[in-house]
């Protein structure tokens, strides 16, 4: 698998053209290639921005684009607002300042739908086919330091590998293991993309065959994972989380 980091111009908050910048970059695809793209600049991209402020406003904001949440203190004397977010446990709703000269930036509206369309503007453009385009974002992972890439959406490809009946190196049949491929592809992506200033937000992903797109796809196959129906969650429902719509604790 070949990992190709592509420089663009800056992306200006609050709102700017991703698409132009991407074609005036030296970005290159092929049929075949995986495409994967910073939610950051997607969401200037969409006009995802807000006028920036300080910890009170970014969590009071999180509180109101969140599906539910919790704050929880920890170390010596900290405290974090915790969200569920289309489907993902992140600090604050996943509201990002870096890069934002000013601004909150947030998700893209649905980044299932904006991976969709940048995989249809690149075919249409270079006269290509894509695998497919992820969405990719960053978040921390329990029990472990920093930040790790993760797939927020992505189009053309299925999230999941199974392996289910295969079997292993000793002929034991596999009954359950299936593997996270978006989430996988997405790490590895940013890290030769980074989380600073190296105006890489473009990954080319060369020779790999990922599985395809399922449609109408079983409960198995599909991320995310309802958190009623995750291995985790005796952990996550045993929080008092606060509904963003209805105000109520449940």
């Amino acid at each position: 698998m070949e990992l190709i980091p592509i420089k663009i111009k800056k992306i200006l908050p609050p709102k700017d053209d991703l698409f132009a910048k991407i074609t005036q970059s030296s970005f290159k695809p092929k049929t075949g290639d995986v495409i994967c793209i910073s939610s950051k600049v997607i969401a200037i991209h969409e006009g995802q921005c807000v006028e920036g402020g300080d910890r009170v406003a970014k969590e009071s904001l999180a509180k109101k684009i969140a599906d539910k949440y919790v704050t929880h203190e920890y170390g010596q004397g900290r405290r974090a607002l915790f969200t569920l977010t289309q489907g993902v446990l992140i600090r604050t709703a996943g509201i990002d300042e870096s890069n934002g000269n000013g601004y909150f930036i947030l998700w893209p509206k649905d980044p299932h739908v904006s991976a969709t369309f940048f995989k249809r503007a690149i075919e249409k453009k270079y006269k290509i086919k894509l695998q497919g385009v992820v969405v990719t974002d960053s978040y921390s992972v329990p029990l472990r330091r920093g930040a790790s890439g993760f797939a927020l959406g992505w189009a053309g490809i299925s999230p999941i590998k199974d392996y289910r009946g295969t079997k292993d190196v000793f002929g034991r049949k596999i009954k359950i293991t299936v593997a996270n491929v978006v989430d996988a592809l997405a790490s590895s992506a940013t890290l030769v993309m980074g989380e600073s200033g190296a105006s890489t937000p473009v990954c080319i992903v060369r020779g790999i065959v990922l599985p395809k797109e399922k449609k109408n796809a079983p409960a198995l196959d599909q991320m995310p994972v309802p958190p009623e129906d995750d291995i985790f969650s005796r952990f996550i429902l045993s929080q008092k989380w606060k509904l963003t719509k209805k105000k109520k604790t449940i």
